[in-house]
């Protein structure tokens, strides 16, 4: 059964906030445009909105779907939270919506559970974009690694659900995560300050990181299957990123038979909020590239701008 809502994206255009049964799990997610199917998979301590400043911006000529990964948003969680697992309830939800083959793009751990979406069934990705990836390297904020693996991570949970906390954290959090949070849109504030006072999604978002990251750094890392990846790929990252270093994207550049690598010099780990029109600068024409549109002013390896 489907279920749909409006919802009004940052530029002021409406969205469909549909929801639909995948395979016994409960659904989200935000569809506009039509054409080439895109879709968006965010990341830890995220939701579909996430992406609602790059959306819009790729509705005209594709048919965007942005997912609320399991536990987060409206959908429910999954038994199994592994990446490679979260990846084949990916593309059970891409066959019930019918994505046929979308170009994929994720962002910092649904960036990891997009590599795996794109090892699993390659010949279903065109093209791949990945935003500050996990899962291409050991090394992660050292705070994080504290958070996943003593009792700071439930203490966190705790302090936050008191009045005003949470509004303070996110704020503490916002100046780790950007480097420039005067260009992160009000409904994107409005939007994160509001997922600190849902519990579920607190005990998620510390279940996933525990899942993820060790005492040695993330757990799960998929750099030397880089090279069954045949499709393009497209890494971006905020070169003042201070949860995963933005050499590892550089170092993934090395593995990659068809790589390319955008770095944004005044970002941190979540670009595509804060710095959403660089973002879109590469994302558009290689996205358009694979849709039968002409990819100019790339070069191999690293993008070049042309004018």
């Amino acid at each position: 059964m489907l279920r749909m809502q409006s919802h009004t994206l940052a530029d002021g255009r409406g969205a469909c906030a549909r929801e639909v049964m995948v395979a016994g799990i409960r659904t989200g997610y935000l569809e506009s445009g039509e054409g080439p199917p895109l879709l968006l998979l965010h990341g830890n301590e995220g939701t579909a909105h996430d992406w609602d400043a790059i959306a819009p911006a790729m509705a005209p000529g594709h048919r965007v779907i942005a997912l609320h990964l399991p536990g987060f948003g409206i959908t429910d969680p999954l038994p199994d939270a592994r990446p490679e697992r979260v990846a084949g309830f990916v593309w059970d939800f891409a066959d019930t919506v019918g994505l046929g083959r979308p170009a994929v793009v994720g962002h910092s751990a649904g960036g990891l559970v997009a590599l795996h979406a794109a090892l699993q069934q390659p010949a279903r990705v065109p093209r791949l974009v990945l935003i500050a990836s996990a899962g291409l390297g050991r090394l992660i904020d050292v705070a994080l690694v504290l958070k996943a693996r003593t009792v700071l991570g439930d203490a966190d949970a705790l302090v936050r659900r008191l009045p005003g906390i949470s509004e303070v954290s996110s704020l503490v959090l916002s100046a780790w995560y950007f480097r420039q949070p005067w260009r992160v849109p009000l409904s994107a504030w409005a939007y994160r300050f509001s997922l600190g006072h849902s519990r579920q999604f607190m005990e998620m978002s510390l279940q996933a990181l525990r899942g993820s990251v060790g005492w040695t750094g993330q757990k799960s890392t998929v750099l030397p299957r880089l090279r069954e990846l045949s499709m393009p790929v497209l890494v971006v990252w905020g070169a003042l990123d201070n949860v995963i270093p933005a050499w590892q994207g550089c170092h993934a550049l090395r593995h990659l038979p068809d790589g390319r690598l955008q770095l944004i010099p005044v970002a941190g780990h979540m670009p595509h909020l804060e710095a959403s029109a660089e973002v879109l600068e590469a994302l558009r024409p290689f996205v358009n590239a694979g849709s039968g549109g002409k990819e100019a002013g790339w070069a191999r390896g690293i993008p070049s701008r042309a004018g």
